[in-house]
């Protein structure tokens, strides 16, 4: 990236510096380094918006698995009740925790769900060549929602809770317990393959 800039749109800042330098988009393998502190400025991405499409289709399945089929089945003194992703959800709220159940069903349902239709809905149009409008306000909601989605969070207490439980009952995990677990890396994925540049040069196209 050169140091001298031709116009302000054209300026992006160091994160590690906060030297203002022009912005240059690297090619596909290459990436575009700060001259002052070698930091990396970005990465050229192969087909970012293809890659990132095709993963959010794969994570909207994965979330349909993982909400309809059973999460685990809990079995003690030859009673077996099978668990939903939702059963915690409605246990807490019977209890009158409404307030933690509200939160986990935001951090563990509402906002992944959420934030897989809105860059399904971001994407597709893109793929297809189209900018319907109000595409742009989509996407910037969707920075604002992944700080929300806590799927490794929820997956971290469910495991705390298995290993406590599985000296008192017998605990079968589901079908939904690994679409769950594919779910977290897939969406991990596809926020790594996203490059937010190419899509905000197809929302907003240089004149």
């Amino acid at each position: 990236m050169d140091a001298c800039p031709a116009s302000i749109d054209d300026l992006v800042a160091c994160h590690d510096c906060d030297l203002l330098q022009r912005r240059h988009a690297p090619a596909p393998g290459e990436r575009a380094l700060c001259p002052r502190c070698g930091a990396i400025l970005a990465r050229g991405k192969r087909n970012p918006v293809d890659h990132t499409l095709a993963l959010t289709i794969t994570a909207l399945i994965l979330f349909l698995l993982a909400n309809l089929y059973p999460f685990m089945t809990f079995s003690l003194e030859g009673r077996a009740q099978d668990n939903r992703l939702i059963t915690g959800v409605f246990s807490l709220a019977q209890s009158g925790y409404y307030p933690l159940a509200a939160l986990i069903f935001i951090a563990s349902i509402g906002v992944p769900l959420l934030k897989i239709l809105a860059l399904a809905y971001v994407l597709l149009p893109i793929k297809l060549g189209r900018t319907p409008r109000g595409l742009a306000r989509v996407y910037r909601a969707l920075a604002a929602l992944y700080p929300w989605g806590m799927l490794e969070v929820y997956m971290l207490g469910v495991l705390v809770a298995i290993t406590k439980l599985a000296g008192m009952a017998t605990i079968v995990l589901g079908t939904a317990f690994y679409a769950f677990i594919a779910l977290i890396l897939v969406t991990t994925a596809a926020t790594s393959a996203m490059d937010p540049r190419a899509v905000w040069d197809r929302l907003e196209p240089t004149p």
